[in-house]
């Protein structure tokens, strides 16, 4: 057992580590910014603060609801099965519920889906002051909607704005490396403010605060965003027939989605696995109970440090490029555990594996730009979740049962697939950017 000394001398060692990746995100930073034409450009200095402000106040508020989700109902009295079920009820909202009302923001506007996400959100948030289980279900549904809604209709309403700016391509891969930039720093804050929420109102104190944060994200984005749309002449389920023709049709748009499931399942596995695996490691290190708030703040960084090496890679190749060494690299990090129990090797791995989901979104989100068409963005973008979400589903039925090196086997495999589905759209060479699906 690790003595107290060796204890302090652990918990001072991540503190460095974490020293030293801010360190390197301010390097990078710096590296970066260099001063390209567009950024002096008042179109996109307006677009970038614009979707900035409103994406990160909902990706705060997003981040505060996580670090106490099962303690909240977990207080309440719920056994473990009934906070699971609560817990899938989020992921199969986002999968039914969430891919149908997901495409309203492609007919009615993603301005208003962008708002109606907030409203969703919202309620989810407050659910959590109830004891009524039926409630607090409700409230999971609404948190699933959300979440799709969160993950498509913000950067849905970028694409186009970007694009009705005549901005170059250039400034849009920056908004999206600035965004996870952005991302990386909000979900330390939100940390921090959790806590201190906690600690004042109890474990529904950071859902009250996160509720607050999508008040004031709404507010903003009805005031400062104006409207677009995709195809708003579409009516009932002409949509979601016009995206399943374009994933039919356009073998590009279908890797491309494919791929993004594939990622954003294995990234799902890692969420759930992180903590038991790197406490078990640690516990046979003699390391003892671990510091996992600095080491999710270590996992930030890391995506930080991913998202400006981003921004540094597009300047010198093509994304379709070099997001194949970057899925190579992911993979690899999510099968070390199966094959090293070391404690120092299992975090590096991680610390590894959160380098390349900052390069992932960002190059994704250029990706989905490129490929998938404007007028049904959204409902393809929702349909992208579905095979995520029911994998999720999946794997929250039946991790316990394969157990947890086969769940980093099947995130791995996932992972070596979309690197030789991102090989051959590359080998494939380039194709022009759809515009229009029909």
């Amino acid at each position: 057992k690790m003595t107290t000394a060796g204890a302090e001398s652990f918990m001072d060692f991540v503190k460095l580590l974490f020293g030293g990746l801010v360190v390197v995100v301010a390097i990078l930073e710096f590296l970066v910014s260099s001063k390209p034409s567009f950024k002096s450009s008042p179109e996109y200095r307006r677009l970038r603060n614009k979707y900035l402000t409103g994406y990160l106040l909902f990706k705060l508020a997003d981040w505060l609801q996580g670090p106490y989700f099962y303690s909240v109902y977990a207080s309440k009295g719920f056994p473990a099965e009934a906070i699971g079920k609560l817990f899938l009820a989020g992921f199969v909202s986002s999968m039914v519920l969430g891919t149908f009302i997901g495409s309203f923001a492609d007919r009615m506007g993603r301005t208003k889906g962008c708002q109606l996400c907030g409203v969703l959100f919202a309620l989810s948030c407050l659910s959590t002051h109830a004891d009524d289980y039926s409630l607090l279900f409700a409230g999971r549904l609404c948190g699933g909607v959300a979440t799709s809604l969160l993950f498509s209709s913000f950067e849905s309403w970028m694409v186009c704005e970007h694009k009705n700016e005549k901005l170059p391509d250039d400034a849009r891969s920056n908004l999206f490396g600035l965004g996870m930039l952005g991302d990386g720093i909000v979900a330390m804050v939100a940390g921090f403010v959790a806590e201190t929420a906690k600690e004042h109102r109890g474990f529904s104190g950071p859902f009250d605060v996160s509720a607050v944060v999508l008040i004031l994200g709404t507010i903003v984005v009805a005031l400062t965003w104006r409207e677009n749309y995709g195809d708003s002449k579409v009516e009932g389920l002409g949509n979601f027939s016009t995206a399943f023709r374009v994933l039919f049709t356009e073998w590009r748009t279908l890797t491309v989605g494919l791929a993004s499931s594939l990622f954003e399942g294995a990234m799902y596995s890692f969420v759930f696995l992180w903590t038991s695996t790197l406490q078990e490691a640690a516990t046979a290190a003699g390391v003892g109970e671990l510091p996992l708030g600095t080491i999710f703040s270590c996992f930030m960084a890391c995506c930080m440090i991913g998202s400006r090496v981003f921004s540094l890679l597009c300047k010198v190749a093509e994304i379709e490029t070099f997001v194949i060494p970057m899925l190579m690299l992911a993979c690899g990090s999510l099968l070390i555990p199966i094959t090293s129990s070391s404690f120092s090797v299992t975090l590096g791995a991680f610390l590894a594996f959160e380098f390349c989901v900052g390069i992932y979104f960002p190059s994704m989100g250029c990706m989905r730009a490129k490929y998938v068409p404007e007028d049904v963005r959204s409902t393809v973008m929702n349909l992208f979740r579905v095979p995520l979400n029911l994998f999720v589903v999946l794997l929250i039925l039946y991790s316990d049962a394969i157990g947890r090196a086969a769940s980093f086997a099947c995130a791995g495999t996932g992972l070596a697939t979309a690197s030789l589905m991102m090989a051959a759209l590359r080998l494939a060479g380039p194709a022009k950017p759809k515009k229009k699906s029909k």
